[in-house]
């Protein structure tokens, strides 16, 4: 409905990252359709089947296939936005970090956007954490840290937070999505060491960012920005008209 009421020539495009449990014998899904684990799409794992592919190598393939020259309206070079609520928040999060595609489009002067709205958890950037927790063996793992990532990774934490910061990376959070006990929060010790809940999650995130970036003299374009009176529901933060100004901006 956003890009309805935008009024432009938007393409809207929604790809399914598919888990092991979407395909159940009532599934009816093509043979040749990728899955994953049910958490390892949403830091770029490889698939389970039919052949290991990265979600974020699946990413990075659908960036170049719509910018490419046949999808340029009047020869003109589009603007991309990647944008994602909740587990698709992680998802373009991690990606936003250490995605390819991104920085090839760029340098054909495609601009890309990420919008990334109340993810569960983030990927930092360094080992230290906001929260003290009793148990700090797996707060540094990858997806909540750089320890053990993917193959599709291969750039270190700090080449990844350059990268990072130099992106168009906007954070948006919901001043009602502050339920400790809300569904499908994480809850394990790697989550709890980055916050109680969503909103306090990605308020200690944009701390963490920038206590990074400032020492470093890094540049700063990343931004977090909380819609009042808004939940945890992807229609609203997307109809939020902060949230459109971004996306069409």
């Amino acid at each position: 409905m956003a890009a309805k009421d935008d009024g432009s020539s938007t393409l809207v495009v929604a790809p399914q990252f598919l888990g092991r449990v979407d395909l159940g014998p009532q599934a009816t899904v093509p043979n040749n359709t990728l899955y994953w684990e049910v958490e390892g799409w949403k830091g770029g794992e490889r698939a389970l089947g039919p052949v290991p592919i990265s979600s974020f190598t699946a990413m990075d393939c659908l960036l170049r296939q719509l910018t490419g020259p046949g999808w340029r309206r009047d020869g003109k070079k589009p603007t991309v936005v990647i944008i994602g609520n909740s587990a698709g928040g992680q998802y373009v999060k991690r990606y936003a970090a250490v995605g390819r595609a991104p920085d090839e489009l760029a340098r054909e002067g495609i601009s890309v956007r990420f919008i990334i709205a109340n993810p569960s958890t983030y990927l930092y950037f360094d080992r230290e954490r906001p929260v003290a927790v009793p148990d700090t063996a797996s707060i540094n793992r990858w997806r909540y840290g750089f320890d053990f990532p993917p193959d599709y990774v291969d750039t270190t934490p700090q080449e990844s937070l350059r990268c990072y910061l130099e992106r168009d990376v906007t954070v948006v959070l919901c001043s009602e999505d502050c339920d400790g006990a809300s569904l499908l929060l994480e809850v394990s010790a790697a989550a709890m060491a980055q916050g109680a809940n969503r909103l306090e999650r990605g308020i200690l995130y944009d701390q963490h960012i920038r206590r990074l970036a400032q020492p470093a003299g890094l540049p700063a374009r990343h931004r977090t920005i909380e819609l009042a009176g808004v939940g945890h529901a992807a229609g609203d933060v997307f109809a939020a008209p902060q949230t459109r100004a971004i996306m069409f901006g």
